[in-house]
């Protein structure tokens, strides 16, 4: 999502995703290649174009929405956490290499029940119950908000990853 104020592009949201998942023994550089490019290379593209004049003056804010399957191993998710755990590591780097003119964070996101999800097995909610979108949108308010938070990797799966799940 990109917000455009006053002349230039001030805040910059990468939720872009392809989860293919499979054992590793059905490896198929295509289609993980793929899956790399919509994950972390677009983010890295579009990131660069925003740093070009003339928008560079305007840009305050970046969220990388990454994924619970970057921290946590989870069978048949090797490449998609792989090319998610990537916004993670960019969040960090990034953090350094922009402030302070410019804050970075990444969501570590747990399963949102949406249409696009619908198909992934949980054995049991979180301790916090099933997350919802209005839950992902509050902690971006928030990160968009905060003249403080830079460089973060911020879990939100409502606990499940304290618990093991």
């Amino acid at each position: 999502m990109l917000t455009k104020w006053g002349g230039g592009i001030e805040n910059f949201i990468h939720c872009g995703g392809e989860a293919i998942f499979g054992p590793i023994r059905y490896f198929d550089y295509n289609q993980s290649i793929k899956s790399f490019n919509i994950n972390f290379f677009s983010c890295c593209e579009i990131i660069a174009t925003l740093l070009k004049k003339p928008n560079k003056p305007h840009l305050k804010n970046i969220i990388l929405i990454s994924s619970i399957s970057a921290l946590r191993g989870y069978k048949g998710s090797s490449i998609y956490g792989a090319s998610k755990a990537c916004l993670d590591s960019l969040t960090r780097s990034l953090c350094d290499e922009l402030s302070p003119q410019i804050k970075i964070n990444s969501i570590i996101l747990g399963n949102i029940p949406t249409k696009a999800t619908a198909q992934l097995e949980m054995q049991k909610p979180p301790p916090s119950g099933e997350g919802k979108c209005e839950d992902v949108s509050a902690l971006v308010d928030f990160l968009l908000s905060s003249g403080y938070l830079s460089g973060q990797n911020i879990v939100l799966d409502g606990g499940r990853s304290s618990i093991g799940n």
